[in-house]
């Protein structure tokens, strides 16, 4: 399951990772949040808000039957792939440069002054204030699912929102040689399949 982005520049984002994912051979579902608030507002004409989203996540899922779940995405969406990687019970998770919150004493910390537009619709929207913060939300939680955070050491906030999020539970981070867009960067090197195959159990890490 491929989470989209956030497009700033567009009125809906695109899907993501559609070619990098298309040599796998397996199911692929993409979901993009057209309003832009990371998730909250739900998925246009299916949800409402995360928990409902996580329902119709899984029933959708469950309708592909057995195989690896692996839920992808960056920024935005790979915000989106952990917290709702870990609600629907995941396999794995792959997630890029992803926000650990988007409350405003969090992104003070990080000092992230990006994208405050959707963000402060987003703070708006939410019907669970309580998911607004992945470390909040999740440390603490027990669950099965094997979370991988790439980011970029050259961008100062994901480098910080990163460090947050190395103690939760089963959670690998892992710092490239990029900034924001690390993963276009490990896509134009070629290294994005081998960590698809990875998360699909395909091959060793």
């Amino acid at each position: 399951m491929i989470f989209s982005d956030l497009d700033a520049d567009l009125e809906s984002p695109a899907f993501d990772f559609v070619g990098s994912t298309a040599g796998l051979g397996v199911p692929r579902l993409f979901v993009r949040d057209v309003e832009q608030c990371w998730y909250q507002r739900g998925l246009r004409g299916i949800s409402r808000d995360i928990p409902s989203t996580m329902e119709a996540l899984t029933r959708v899922i469950d309708e592909f039957g057995g195989g690896r779940r692996v839920f992808v995405g960056s920024g935005a969406g790979g915000y989106a792939a952990i917290l709702l990687g870990v609600l629907c019970g995941a396999d794995e998770v792959v997630s890029f440069a992803p926000q650990a919150t988007i409350t405003r004493l969090g992104r003070w910390r990080a000092r992230d002054r990006r994208w405050r537009r959707h963000i402060g619709k987003a703070r708006r929207s939410a019907r669970h204030h309580g998911y607004l913060d992945l470390v909040q939300c999740l440390e603490g939680r027990v669950h099965r699912t094997a979370i991988s955070v790439h980011f970029g050491e050259h961008d100062l906030s994901d480098s910080r929102y990163a460090q947050s999020m190395r103690d939760l539970p089963g959670t690998t981070v892992i710092a490239h040689a990029a900034g924001h867009d690390v993963a276009s960067m490990l896509d134009s090197h070629g290294e994005l399949s081998g960590l698809f195959e990875a998360a699909l159990g395909r091959h060793g890490r």
